[in-house]
């Protein structure tokens, strides 16, 4: 196969991995990321998408089936990075009460970090969207055990 000034170097030869940047796939997560911190959920449409991405309807139903199938996988990927913190903290051995302090410190600073977000998501389950309900109703169950 010939490499030319458009084609990345590490796609030569080999179709591109599953999660690797540039793929379809994490065009569309990344691009919704972006829109979902601007505008919220609600925001996040395949004609959003579509427009930043340059992929197509059938690109985005071939990835993800559904809007709330993609919308599930969004929410996650940006939780995700937090959720892994807070277990990294949690699993630490040691004053139960310095632990505490620190699992409490890292979800200020998250929510310092992503407070936009997080108010669109409690916005989007007021307005409906099952995704935002779904998400916020499995917090309870997701933290406690953590601390």
């Amino acid at each position: 196969m010939r490499q030319d000034k458009t084609t990345p170097a590490r796609h030569v030869g080999r179709p591109p991995k599953h999660g690797e940047a540039g793929t379809t796939r994490e065009r569309l997560l990344q691009a919704g990321l972006e829109v979902a911190a601007a505008g919220g959920l609600r925001a996040v449409t395949v004609a959003a998408l579509a427009e930043r991405t340059g992929a197509n309807a059938g690109s985005f139903v071939y990835h993800f089936g559904t809007r709330e199938a993609y919308l599930g996988e969004l929410v996650e990927r940006w939780y995700a990075p937090f959720l892994a913190g807070l277990q990294q903290v949690s699993d630490q051995t040691g004053d139960p009460l310095l632990r505490l302090r620190e699992l409490l410190t890292t979800l200020a600073l998250w929510a310092l970090q992503h407070g936009a977000f997080v108010a669109h998501l409690m916005a989007d389950a007021a307005a409906g969207e099952a995704v935002a309900r779904q998400f916020l109703a499995d917090m309870p169950g997701r933290h406690p055990a953590l601390i």
